[in-house]
């Protein structure tokens, strides 16, 4: 089984220290944008991938991606994640 852990403190320090992200999206008119918003934001981006994506990582390393006739097709396990 693979386990990862999601860097939730990196994306933190980045999104609250480094950009300026709830100011951008304040000025967008999300008045009501904050912190918590925007860590609850990155939590369940990462509870996403670990629920979603990590599960057909290894799918993806062995199934590939197909390039024929001009088309790539990817593994259904990958549609389905986007649905």
């Amino acid at each position: 089984m693979v386990v990862w852990d999601p860097p939730i403190r990196d994306y933190q320090f980045l999104y609250h220290e480094l950009l300026p992200a709830i100011e951008t999206v304040q000025r967008l008119g999300y008045t009501d944008f904050d912190a918590d918003f925007l860590d609850s934001l990155i939590e369940g981006w990462a509870t996403h991938c670990e629920e979603v994506w990590l599960p057909i990582n290894l799918v993806g390393d062995r199934k590939g991606l197909k390039f024929e006739d001009g088309k790539i097709t990817m593994p259904q396990e990958f549609k389905d994640a986007y649905r």
